[in-house]
């Protein structure tokens, strides 16, 4: 089982996204947990991202 709780922080050009995730057992019991802090940003040109999408093809 999977317990997830996201909360997303929004400005103009930036978001922000926390993640806390717990995985458990069927009857409760937690196995494991991670915790996720990611920042996003609006760049200027679609030309920034080309070295991610890149990377991505690549996969």
């Amino acid at each position: 089982m999977l317990q997830r709780r996201n909360i997303i922080q929004m400005a103009d050009d930036t978001w922000i996204q926390s993640e806390v995730n717990v995985k458990a057992l069927e009857d409760g019991t937690p196995v494991a947990s991670e915790v996720g802090w990611i920042v996003y940003t609006e760049q200027e040109t679609a030309d920034a991202c080309q070295p991610a999408i890149d990377f991505a093809v690549q996969l």
